[in-house]
């Protein structure tokens, strides 16, 4: 039996639900495959790119709002136990996302520092390899960063969104919570 801290922590390490799936829209013959990314909590699709070439693997393009809408309802309401047992659907439970989810990185850019935005603030990203050269506003110094660690302010935006309507342990999610929203008052005062 799980008890409390047990289960936020299991919360916390699978966020995302990633994987291909594979889906008929509207209008073609066949399935076509896709790759998506699930908010595990919220059970909202929030990175979904769609197999752009039959014949080449690795051909994916952006999907459209009404791909994602109409793959979104067949995720959650046609396959809702995906949720419960991922592994049964070709899916995996993840706690980051897919190197093919995260966005292209590029010189002056401002990004947040995923594990901690708070002190860091935004970072201003000056040179991009295996690892990212950035300004942190917050530190007043250049550092290197793992590029996973690093997210967009609308991912940034997304996860606050996430803590504010999630439940579980509230003083948790208020640190995080008040980490998240002094990082974005930071970005906001730079550009001001």
């Amino acid at each position: 039996m799980l008890n409390a801290q047990d289960t936020q922590q299991d919360i916390n390490t699978t966020g995302f639900i990633v994987g291909p799936w594979n889906h008929i829209f509207s209008g073609e013959p066949s399935e076509r495959l896709t790759r998506i990314v699930l908010n595990a909590s919220t059970q909202k699709l929030i990175h979904m790119e769609v197999q752009a070439n039959r014949s080449m693997l690795d051909s994916y393009r952006a999907a459209t709002q009404h791909e994602i809408a109409d793959v979104e309802d067949s995720l959650v309401n046609a396959n809702g136990e995906l949720f419960d047992a991922p592994d049964d659907f070709g899916l995996q439970a993840a706690c980051e996302l897919p190197a093919w989810a995260l966005p292209a990185l590029a010189p002056d850019q401002i990004v947040f520092y995923k594990p901690d935005p708070g002190p860091y603030g935004p970072i201003k990203v000056k040179a991009v390899g295996d690892k990212v050269d950035g300004y942190s506003a917050g530190k007043g110094m250049s550092l290197t960063f793992d590029p996973a660690d690093l997210y967009s302010p609308a991912a940034l935006a997304q996860e606050l969104q996430t803590l504010i309507f999630s439940t579980g342990n509230v003083l948790y999610r208020r640190g995080k919570i008040t980490a998240r929203i002094g990082a974005l008052l930071s970005a906001v005062q730079a550009a001001g």
